[in-house]
């Protein structure tokens, strides 16, 4: 969320408290809405929605980080079945963005796009095990903007005009955020459907 979210979302909070008999003083709206700016509000909505139709108690943002963010362990296999199905599906020579920037930092420490899809089956379990450990259910501060592919690799120098656009791999207006804030941007960015993932 930005700035331009907290007059819907103080709308949301303070009713998901009047659900409960409570009303939400302005320093815990306040509160509320710097403890979950890093989330989407629709995603916010989502979870807030969720809790109010399971949970007997008040809404803190405790409960909504967590409806939203899942088990972290589930989180990092829910992201290597996003890399692993991107590998089956697309290949090293396509250049890549993934919807999430611990996906992106994870694959740029384990050696880059390229050398991650040259693995072989026999293989997977392991780099599984390592990305694990490297990727942080925390979002880090800095990533790539894009995964370099083969194709980029080999042309970007001698034949700029042959490197075709990355690829979005999830959410398309998440990737694109990636990208945009990524370092080394690039404005123009390719769509692929994120079906299964």
């Amino acid at each position: 969320m930005d700035s331009n979210d907290a007059v819907r979302f103080g709308q949301l909070w303070a009713l998901a408290h009047e659900n409960y008999g409570k009303s939400p003083s302005e320093g815990l709206l306040q509160l509320a809405f710097d403890l979950l700016a890093n989330h989407e509000f629709d995603d916010i909505k989502r979870a807030v929605m969720t809790h109010l139709s399971t949970s007997p108690y008040v809404p803190k943002p405790a409960d909504i980080n967590n409806l939203i963010a899942g088990d972290p362990n589930s989180r990092k296999l829910e992201a290597w079945a996003k890399v692993e199905s991107a590998i089956r599906r697309i290949g090293s020579y396509q250049t890549v963005v993934f919807d999430d920037p611990a996906i992106m930092v994870a694959i740029e420490t384990m050696g880059g796009w390229i050398k991650l899809c040259e693995i072989s089956d026999d293989e997977l379990p392991f780099r599984r095990n390592e990305f694990t450990k490297l990727y942080s259910v925390q979002p880090p501060t800095q990533w790539p903007s894009k995964l370099i592919g083969i194709t980029e690799a080999r042309n970007a120098g001698e034949h700029p005009e042959s490197v075709p656009a990355p690829l979005l791999i999830g959410n398309h207006a998440n990737a694109r955020l990636v990208h945009d804030k990524g370092a080394h941007r690039r404005l123009e960015v390719a769509q692929i459907e994120n079906k299964g993932e």
